[in-house]
């Protein structure tokens, strides 16, 4: 069956205290799992009885996402409007990330769009984590056919951090649906 491939940032992660066999996993363990596959500090962290919640600070979207955006329409080769993907870019600059959401959501505004991924599900970074997704789709591409692809997201997900040159950059991650 073909999905539809989406790279995006991160703007809240949601992490269920308990795995798939209904064990509990600590806060601590939480935060240590989810620090090796996004830059915590750019996030505000709190949880209840159940969950864990990360949320991207409000001024790291007004600081780096338009920065973000035009480096990764450089390496683009695929996008055949270039001139009007940057001035997409132009109207989602110095809003905060509650702003750019909103905006997203509101507007029809084209080659970005607000993720979310609907439900608690086990991804790509961990076995163990069930985790809710929403963000900022700044890439996505038509119905692929794959089996289980689970390596090919981990080399992805580390190839486009790997130059580290925005915050950004720390807060990305792929999925499917």
């Amino acid at each position: 069956m073909g999905k539809y491939v989406y790279v995006s940032i991160a703007t809240r992660i949601i992490v269920s205290k308990k795995d798939y066999f209904h064990y509990i996993i600590s806060t601590l363990e939480i935060i240590e799992k989810m620090g090796h596959y996004f830059h915590l500090d750019l996030y505000l962290q709190s949880e209840d009885n159940n969950f864990v919640y990360f949320d991207l600070k409000e001024t790291v979207i007004k600081d780096y996402l338009c920065s973000f955006l035009k480096e990764h329409t450089i390496h683009n080769t695929e996008l055949h409007n270039v001139d009007k993907y940057l001035d997409n870019i132009k109207l989602l600059k110095n809003k905060t990330t509650s702003e750019v959401i909103k905006y997203i959501q509101n507007e029809d505004i084209d080659y970005f769009n607000f993720y979310n991924s609907c439900h608690l599900k086990q991804t790509y970074l961990d076995d163990e984590l069930k985790l809710y997704f929403e963000g900022i789709n700044y890439i996505f591409d038509e119905t692929i056919f794959m089996g289980n692809c689970n390596q090919l997201f981990k080399y992805i997900h580390y190839r486009i951090r790997a130059l580290q040159q925005n915050p950004l950059e720390g807060t990305t991650f792929i999925d499917m649906s």
